[in-house]
């Protein structure tokens, strides 16, 4: 519902800018011109009557009524109706505040975010397109300008708009983040890496940036990544991803009771991490340990009924322990879900008959 209104606001939003930027008309006379008539309005639902009963944003909305040329409270109700999840109305407010004021860029990114949450693209392009145009010298404009590209595989634009950023905002830990990330896109690794480098040495407890700083050197089996998997636990000593990202890494490099250690600390923070469960299953199998790795297996399914590998390899597990029939009704399971799999099609073929 919020996804159709907002493309009935986007419409409406487009109209704002372009009396923002091209009206000789007063803010004053261009508030009260452009009056919250566009079908959004007529949404009634829980949230909006919520809100709207708030007397914190009857007060603005009276405040609005006194000064409708007023950016900063036109933002602060918009902000109101985003958080009570009314973003046709947020969208509105935020217009208006740009209406008033379109040199903030705290308006511009408000809007676009909104839209890009709703995987609404075109018009958080525009929006942004258009503050850029008026505000060329904003780095955070331009960088998040740049991500949205990013997000488009439009490399090119990206990296211009990357580099950009950068010379405005050589100290910005994000920029170097995103402009790593679209270079490891384009495998440009060595590149990569050195701004993901960068990105951690200008801020030590951006998460995103020593995740990914750790994931580069795991690819390449570099025991930096163990490093950096522990930055971010310490960063959030309950982060699953880097506690996997661990586990894989010594999966990986013939660690295997290293790797369940880091497994079994996953487990204990997200009983329902399933690959988890199958990475144990699986380590305990290449072991021998076909009972134990059936047990994980078992696991595996109990939180993701539809993950054909686990069928296929606890059905290893049962051809291995010579229980035919449950291995027969494993990897037929197993072919429901990836249909067509030559090696299950293999392993089923061969016990059919038996």
């Amino acid at each position: 519902m919020f996804r159709k209104h907002l493309i009935f606001c986007a419409l409406w939003v487009s109209f704002i800018l372009l009396i923002a930027s091209c009206s000789g008309k007063s803010s004053t006379e261009q508030a009260t011109a452009t009056n919250d008539t566009n079908p959004a309005d007529t949404v009634s639902n829980s949230a909006l009557r919520q809100i709207e009963a708030s007397p914190a944003l009857q007060q603005l909305t009276r405040e609005l009524q006194k000064d409708s040329t007023n950016a900063q409270i036109w933002f602060a109700r918009g902000n109101m109706y985003l958080q009570a999840n009314v973003p046709e109305k947020a969208a509105q407010d935020f217009a208006r505040a740009l209406l008033n004021d379109s040199t903030n860029a705290a308006y511009y990114l408000a809007l676009a975010d909104l839209y890009f949450d709703v995987e609404n693209m075109k018009d958080a392009i525009a929006v942004l397109e258009k503050g850029l145009s008026l505000t060329p010298d904003e780095p955070e404009i331009m960088r998040e300008l740049g991500k949205y590209y990013y997000y488009l595989t439009d490399y090119k634009r990206a990296d211009e708009l990357f580099q950009k950023t950068e010379k405005l905002d050589p100290r910005g830990p994000a920029t170097a983040f995103w402009q790593a990330m679209s270079l490891r896109d384009q495998q440009k690794n060595d590149q990569a890496l050195k701004l993901m480098e960068k990105a951690v040495e200008l801020d030590p407890e951006y998460y995103d940036a020593v995740i990914m700083l750790a994931q580069m050197y795991a690819e390449r089996k570099d025991n930096r990544a163990l490093t950096n998997y522990n930055k971010v636990l310490a960063i959030d000593s309950t982060s699953a991803e880097a506690l996997y990202g661990k586990a894989m890494f010594y999966q990986n490099t013939n660690q295997a009771d290293k790797a369940l250690t880091e497994y079994k600390k996953i487990v204990a923070v997200d009983r329902n991490f399933t690959d988890a469960y199958y990475n144990m299953g699986f380590i305990y199998y290449n072991q021998k340990n076909y009972a134990k790795a059936r047990d994980h297996f078992n696991m595996a399914i109990a939180v993701k009924p539809t993950m054909g590998k686990a069928y296929f390899m606890r059905g290893q597990c049962a051809e291995k322990l010579n229980d035919l029939a449950s291995a027969r009704r494993d990897y037929i399971q197993a072919l429901n879900f990836l249909p067509n799999e030559p090696e299950i099609e293999t392993a089923l073929n061969k016990i059919q008959d038996k």
